[in-house]
C-alpha cells in the first residue's frame, strides 16, 4: 500500500510552510508511480541492468556466450537443427527458417514426403551417391546384358539420421493419428486376403501415416507406411516395410472446393493409398515370405517396438492430451495412450526430457 500521510482540510490554505510540513516524511523511495509501481523498483531495475552491462560490456558483441542468453537467437537455432535434420532425411528443398515452419509455410514434394517417412520408419536414409537428392529414389534397381551377367546393381549404403528411440517415438504418433485423428477412417482398411479352400480369412494390418490438406483445398496429400515382412525369417517388420506417398490436385492448382463438397486429404488422398497399400500387401512378392498360419493367429508382432524397453505406454487425458491422472477417467482402459519417456511412480507421470542430436555425416566424419 502507498505510504500514509496527513490529508489536509479542503478549506484549508496552503503555504510553502504546509507544504513541507505534510511532505517532510515522504522520501524518494516512498513515491508510488500512477499508484502501481513504487520508486524504489525503478531504482532497483536500473541496478540490475547496470550490474548485467558491466559483466558483458568488455566481452565482444558475437561471443556465444552473449548469443545463447538471446531468444532470438535461441529461436533461430532451434529452426536451423530442424532445417539440417530435414535435409539428413532425404528433403533438397531449401526450408526457410521462419517461425511459421511449423504451420506449414515451407513447400516440399510428395516425393520428399515419401523419404523423410521413410527415414521416419527405419531411422535411416538409403542415398544412391553421396548427396541426398530426390535423384536418389532407385527408379532402376538392376541392369542387365544379354547373357543375364549383372552390369549394375542397386546396393544401398544406409546412414543412420535417428535414433531408434526417436523413430519409435515419432511412429507412434503417426500411429495415433490412425486411431484417433484425421486417418482413423482408414485405420482397418489395410487388410491381407488368406484363401484357404473353405473360406477366405482377412487380416488387418497397422498403419502409420499423416493427412495433408492445403490452404483453400488447393491440393490433398496422404503418406503413411505398413509393416512388410522379413525374407529370412517371415516376420513383421517396420525395418522391412512400404512408404506409400499420394496426391491428389489440380495441375493449376485451383482449390478442390464447390458449393457442395471439400476435398481433405482425409477425403481425397486417403482413400487412393489405401487402394495402392492394399495391393501391394496382397501381392505374391510381399506374401512370399509370410508365415500366414502364424499371422492369422498372431498379428503382435508387426507392432513398432517399445525401443529396449526403455519407453513406456501412459494413458492421456481426453481433455488436456496430457498424461491422465486418476480422476480423468473412470475406466483407464478407455483412455487414448502413447508411448513416452517417463520415470514410473504415483501419478501425475514425470516426464523425462531427453535431446539426442541427428546420428550419421558430421564435418565429413561419421
Amino acid at each position: 500500500p502507498a505510504p500514509q500521510r496527513s490529508v489536509p482540510d479542503p478549506c484549508e490554505r496552503l503555504t510553502m510552510d504546509r507544504v513541507f510540513e505534510l511532505f517532510q516524511d515522504l522520501s524518494e523511495k516512498k513515491v508510488w508511480l500512477d499508484g502501481v509501481i513504487p520508486s524504489r523498483a525503478i531504482d532497483l531495475l536500473e541496478s540490475h541492468s547496470r550490474e548485467i552491462y558491466e559483466k558483458w560490456a568488455p566481452m565482444r558483441k558475437y561471443d556465444a556466450e552473449i548469443l545463447y542468453k538471446l531468444s532470438d537467437f535461441k529461436r533461430l537455432v532451434n529452426l536451423l537443427y530442424v532445417t539440417r535434420l530435414a535435409e539428413r532425411m532425404g528433403i533438397s528443398t531449401k526450408l526457410d527458417p521462419v517461425l511459421s515452419f511449423p504451420l506449414g509455410a515451407n513447400s516440399i514434394s510428395i516425393l520428399e514426403a515419401a523419404l523423410a517417412y521413410e527415414t521416419i520408419m527405419t531411422g535411416e536414409v538409403y542415398p544412391l551417391g553421396d548427396r541426398l537428392t530426390t535423384g536418389m529414389v532407385p527408379v532402376i534397381k538392376k541392369i542387365v546384358d544379354r547373357q543375364g551377367k549383372t552390369v549394375w546393381e542397386y546396393s544401398p549404403q544406409p546412414r543412420q539420421v535417428l535414433t531408434e528411440r526417436v523413430s519409435v517415438l515419432v511412429t507412434d504418433i503417426l500411429r495415433a493419428v490412425m486411431d484417433n485423428g484425421t486417418g482413423r477412417s482408414a485405420k482397418e482398411s489395410i487388410r491381407l486376403n488368406v484363401e484357404n479352400e473353405k473360406q477366405t480369412l482377412s487380416v488387418t494390418l497397422p498403419t502409420y501415416g499423416k493427412t495433408g490438406t492445403a490452404n483453400r483445398f488447393t491440393n490433398s496429400s496422404f503418406v503413411g507406411f505398413v509393416p512388410g515382412p522379413d525374407e529370412k525369417t517371415g516376420e513383421m517388420t517396420l525395418k522391412n516395410g512400404y512408404v506409400v506417398a499420394s496426391y491428389v490436385g489440380y495441375d493449376d492448382n485451383r482449390p478442390m472446393k464447390s458449393r457442395h463438397i471439400s476435398i481433405y486429404g482425409s477425403a481425397g488422398a486417403l482413400p487412393l493409398w489405401s487402394d495402392t497399400v492394399n495391393v501391394i500387401v496382397n501381392s505374391p512378392s510381399y506374401r512370399k515370405s509370410l508365415q500366414m498360419a502364424d499371422l492369422i493367429f498372431d498379428t503382435g508382432s508387426s507392432e513398432i517396438p517399445s525401443s529396449s524397453g526403455a519407453l513406456e505406454r501412459i494413458p492421456l487425458s481426453p481433455g488436456s492430451g496430457l498424461p491422465a491422472t486418476l480422476q480423468d477417467e473412470p475406466v483407464p482402459g478407455n483412455l487414448p495412450s502413447a508411448l513416452a519417456e517417463v520415470d514410473v511412480g504415483d501419478n501425475p507421470w514425470t516426464l523425462k526430457r531427453v535431446f539426442e542430436p541427428p546420428q550419421g555425416v558430421q564435418n565429413g566424419k561419421e
